[in-house]
């Protein structure tokens, strides 16, 4: 009798187990990596990024200006990015319809988003950027100096939008793997 005791604890503790390990998690989070496009290596060829992933993307001074997907063969000199495509921004450079790939770049996440977090990089020395993520809260900023390595800016409170902006003279940056739950 003791045996079939040990036996049917045994199985309660595999059935409550494995119950346990069947529970619903967390929502998985969102990855945007541009990595779903057939990016080109050049702004000519392209034109300012609009809506991706269900998510809206607005440059200054018009729908035709803001960041372009760009692929690896662009020459960023930047590392740390999931390949081959990231949004790129270069102040002197121009889509084919006239529009200029110039920030700042406001991203809506359509809804309070908790997790946000992008990378972000440049090989242009001393350049800067500004992140602002607005939810219902305050707003939150963080000022990266960038690196050729891309670098991951956090937020620690819920997000809707997310304003990337140059400090000074930044003109040239690239930004990638926008994660949200």
């Amino acid at each position: 009798m003791h045996v079939r005791a040990i036996r049917s604890a045994l199985a309660t503790a595999f059935i409550v187990g494995s119950s346990f390990a069947a529970l619903p998690t967390a929502h998985a989070a969102t990855v945007v990596n541009f990595d779903g496009l057939n990016a080109p290596n050049t702004f000519g060829a392209t034109l300012a990024l609009n809506h991706y992933a269900n998510l809206t993307f607005a440059g200054t001074g018009g729908a035709a200006n803001g960041g372009g997907v760009l692929n690896s063969g662009a020459s960023f000199g930047v590392n740390g990015y999931s390949a081959p495509n990231f949004l790129a921004f270069n102040c002197n450079a121009h889509y084919n319809d006239g529009g200029i790939a110039k920030a700042p770049e406001k991203i809506n996440l359509k809804g309070l988003k908790s997790g946000v977090s992008f990378t972000v990089g440049s090989n242009e020395p001393g350049a800067q950027v500004k992140a602002t993520g607005k939810g219902s809260g305050p707003a939150e900023v963080h000022t990266l100096a960038l690196t050729p390595t891309l670098q991951t800016v956090t937020f620690s409170s819920a997000v809707k939008t997310i304003t990337i902006a140059p400090v000074g003279v930044t003109c040239i940056f690239v930004v990638d793997d926008l994660t949200y739950s």
